[in-house]
């Protein structure tokens, strides 16, 4: 009996890779979204490390670092113009460096389109969010639900 491809279908694996230019198909695990996160959040995630969330947020996401022991900081919507709710990187670089060095937040955790808000990052906005993490050595982890 045959195992199959548990890394996910070399051909999928090649084309997510062709999408994020620099990767290679080798640096592509392809999983359902529940179980990519789960492992992504006990392999890189420790009790006291601090983890920044979007919310709201699918419960899921925000609960395994949680049971994992995680501090949770929330980064939270507000209106904006024409009432529509967004979320400000401006507010979330206040928030990614409001710790001291030693406990700058581990993992930014959110999801892109947003539900309940609509919020999806531009380009310009992706880079800003990006930059944040990199500046803070956290990790990013996005539902991704494009």
């Amino acid at each position: 009996l045959e195992e199959g491809h548990p890394w996910g279908l070399p051909a999928l694996r090649g084309a997510v890779a062709a999408l994020h230019g620099g990767l290679r198909a080798s640096n592509v695990l392809v999983t359902a979204a529940e179980d990519g996160a789960y492992l992504v959040v006990h392999a890189l995630l420790r009790q006291g490390d601090m983890v920044v969330a979007m919310w709201p947020l699918p419960q899921r996401l925000v609960e395994v670092a949680a049971e994992r022991g995680c501090r949770i900081l929330y980064w939270r919507p507000a209106a904006g113009p024409g009432g529509r709710m967004a979320y400000d990187v401006g507010q979330l670089r206040a928030l990614m460096g409001s710790s001291s060095p030693a406990i700058f937040p581990k993992m930014l955790i959110m999801a892109a389109p947003h539900n309940p808000t609509g919020f999806a990052p531009a380009a310009a906005e992706w880079d800003d969010i990006v930059a944040v993490c990199q500046k803070y050595g956290s990790y990013l982890l996005c539902d991704e639900r494009q």
